[in-house]
């Protein structure tokens, strides 16, 4: 029974892939811009088809049994869930912003929602939650952060300095900003360049224990769009949830410290040994 979910699953995928110019043709123009690459639309696509097959699904469990998170999605093989993994990075990789908010974008339509971060079971960002943990606990960890956060650069510290940011119950709390200048881009080249200088954050609640980014020294950075923290639409923050690492990961003498050993090329590995291991790694995904 699992081999026939996992097999209607790729059928499903592949025609997601095959058809997705047609089925979003006559949509560019009102849901999409029409330079959006085709990567977004072929992962909308197959969002939709699974946010169709789980409400369905849902409908059918709530009538005879208590659903729980872990049967929203049919099961799905690791074959399957690579594929998916492909779909998923090739569209996050060519338009982030534009991914995310489509996804916002469908999923208020759906649940009528007022809240832009809320998940809600049979929304494609529910759904998009449980890809992730299942990529994370079927595939691996490593591959789950490269899918899921939008950029990964190497970046030179230029300044530091702590700000102050108002809460919406009115009670102010630090925020880091840090500004550097991009050294290269492991993940997010359609967006930055090397040479580039940008600006992240973080608060200290987000981190297990203090973390100190020193001016002049060289840091590979996990980084995501966040803006609704610092009412900026694209401020950048620093990923901290990958694991204890809390997105610092410094480089110095030329070697990345990683001390979790999160990538899995070692806790401490040459810095272009990892940079290539990295862009292997990725390319593996994009082979899926």
């Amino acid at each position: 029974m699992k081999n026939f979910h996992g097999l209607k699953l790729l059928i499903i995928g592949m025609v997601c892939l095959i058809l997705s110019p047609m089925i979003y043709s006559q949509e560019k123009t009102t849901a999409l811009n029409p330079k959006t690459p085709e990567a977004v639309y072929s992962y909308m696509n197959l969002l939709d088809s699974l946010t169709v097959n789980t409400n369905n699904r849902i409908s059918k469990l709530s009538k005879a049994s208590t659903v729980t998170k872990e049967t929203f999605l049919e099961p799905i093989g690791v074959n399957i869930l690579k594929h998916v993994a492909r779909i998923m990075y090739n569209a996050y990789d060519s338009d982030y912003m534009t991914t995310q908010n489509s996804l916002i974008t469908k999923s208020q339509a759906i649940k009528n929602s007022k809240s832009k971060s809320e998940i809600r079971p049979g929304t494609p960002i529910f759904i998009q939650s449980q890809l992730w943990e299942r990529i994370q606990n079927s595939i691996s960890p490593t591959v789950y952060g490269l899918v899921r956060v939008a950029y990964f650069l190497s970046i030179k510290i230029n300044s530091v300095k702590i700000d102050t940011h108002t809460l919406g119950n009115g009670m102010p709390v630090p925020v880091n900003i840090i500004n550097g200048t991009i050294e290269a881009v492991h993940k997010g080249s359609t967006t930055f360049k090397t040479g580039d200088n940008i600006d992240f954050y973080y608060y200290n609640q987000w981190v297990h224990k203090s973390i100190n980014f020193e001016i002049g020294k060289e840091y590979f950075i996990p980084i995501e769009p966040r803006g609704k923290y610092l009412n900026f639409d694209n401020a950048l923050a620093l990923v901290a949830y990958l694991d204890k690492s809390d997105g610092y990961y410094p480089i110095d003498n030329g070697y990345l410290i990683d001390k979790y050993n999160f990538f899995g090329f070692g806790e401490k590995v040459e810095y272009n040994l990892f940079d290539q291991k990295l862009r292997n790694k990725i390319e593996e995904i994009e082979s899926w």
